[in-house]
């Protein structure tokens, strides 16, 4: 009995152990398969993280080769860059000579717009002047009775007569200026160069009011008398001088030249040619020289230019002069 009883505690304890390995059996079984479903799990989520892993590797791929492009985008943005900001300094630059070129252009403009207005001018005052109307001067009538001689104007007696009955003169000028002949006539004479001016426009009224084919200058020679005109009976004439006729349809302009004498002072006198002198034609121009205060030939312009400088020249068309050493023209 005492055995059995043992023995039944045996059972039961057997039985109590039992069940409870059964119990720790059955959790740990749970939880090897909560263990497998977690690895499940974990190589469902590793593949996944594999195949991102592999997708980010390709980004990554694609985000070093949008990089390295970027970078070589960057460079050649950066050398662009560099070459538009030293084109936008050098256009810069250009600006400012530009802005400063359009100033002295607007200056230039400027100069040119009084200059041009000058230039009309003088023109004008040329024109006017080579071309002056004397019919209503009263010392033309006397010039015309007592010096025109059919188609010849003596002009030593016109210039006589200027002297002598009208009480013309030689007026010095300091400040060397062109008068007008209308000024001349008002101041009754003026320098060498109003002289020349006023007998130029004097031998062209009558050479278009009279037709006119010849003026008589004189000359000197010895032994010869040269006739100026009669008052009465009493002729007047210059002693040791003859006679001269110059052509004008053969020298028909009428320029002046101003030249240096005795390397001291400065003259002007009257030429006659058969073209209007300028610079570059003075050394090949025909032309014939005259005094305008008294009406002697003074010779040919060819070896006159033999002795002399000339460094002003003054005729309808313009007036030039010599400057810099007398080697420059304007």
């Amino acid at each position: 009995m005492r055995f059995s009883f043992i023995l039944l505690i045996i059972l039961i304890s057997i039985s109590v152990l039992y069940f409870q390995k059964y119990e720790e059996a059955k959790e740990l079984y749970i939880k090897l398969e909560n263990l497998n479903k977690t690895i499940e799990n974990l190589e469902i989520l590793n593949s996944e993280l594999l195949n991102k892993l592999e997708n980010l590797s390709i980004k990554y791929e694609n985000l070093s080769y949008e990089y390295k492009r970027l970078e070589d985008l960057y460079s050649n943005l950066s050398l662009e860059y560099k070459n538009l900001t030293e084109q936008y300094n050098n256009l810069k630059s250009m600006y400012e000579i530009l802005k400063k070129e359009n100033e002295e252009y607007k200056k230039l403009a400027m100069y040119y717009e009084i200059l041009h207005n000058l230039s009309l001018e003088r023109h004008k005052f040329l024109s006017e002047n080579f071309n002056y109307d004397f019919s209503s001067k009263p010392f033309i009538k006397t010039v015309k009775d007592k010096c025109l001689l059919e188609n010849k104007l003596n002009l030593p007696c016109a210039i006589n007569i200027l002297k002598e009955k009208y009480s013309y003169k030689y007026i010095s000028d300091k400040d060397d200026e062109l008068s007008s002949v209308e000024e001349f006539i008002n101041k009754k004479g003026g320098d060498c160069e109003d002289w020349s001016l006023f007998v130029s426009s004097l031998i062209n009224y009558f050479v278009r009011n009279y037709k006119i084919d010849y003026i008589i200058l004189y000359e000197q020679k010895i032994g010869y008398n040269f006739y100026l005109y009669k008052e009465g009976d009493i002729e007047y004439y210059y002693q040791d001088a003859t006679s001269k006729n110059i052509n004008l349809i053969e020298y028909k302009y009428q320029n002046i030249i101003c030249y240096i004498r005795n390397q001291t002072e400065g003259h002007c006198i009257i030429a006659l040619s058969n073209e209007y002198i300028n610079p570059l034609n003075l050394n090949k121009v025909k032309a014939v020289l005259l005094e305008p205060q008294s009406g002697e030939y003074i010779g040919n312009l060819k070896e006159f230019l033999e002795k002399n400088i000339i460094y002003i020249i003054i005729n309808e068309l313009d007036i030039y002069y010599r400057q810099r050493g007398w080697n420059l023209w304007k």
